[in-house]
């Protein structure tokens, strides 16, 4: 599933159960074309390629953090709450722990 706008993916997660507090388009996440968050533990991301979204995911896995990441055609969502997205979103699941 593709996502036409960081808006429409984040609409998608909410009517999944994923709980919105603050939703603020930011624009700020390297590569994206889009980006925004709903809260300080989300990051919500449109790509306009798929080279894009690998090479988002490779530099995510290279933070030195714990990234929980759910990765689609041309977007991601980075939340430690990607698992209950999966089952009705798609996408694939990514994690990694540098911290």
């Amino acid at each position: 599933m593709s996502f036409d706008s960081v808006v429409a993916l984040k609409d998608a997660a909410v009517r999944t159960g994923f709980y919105c507090e603050r939703w603020r388009q930011t624009d700020q996440v390297q590569l994206a074309v889009q980006s925004g968050t709903c809260s300080e533990r989300d990051v919500f991301s449109i790509y306009l390629s798929s080279a894009d979204v690998s090479a988002a995911v490779q530099a995510l896995k290279r933070l030195p953090v714990e990234v929980h990441l759910l990765v689609g055609p041309n977007w991601i969502i980075n939340s430690r709450y990607v698992l209950s997205l999966k089952e009705n979103m798609g996408g694939m699941i990514v994690t990694a722990s540098n911290g």
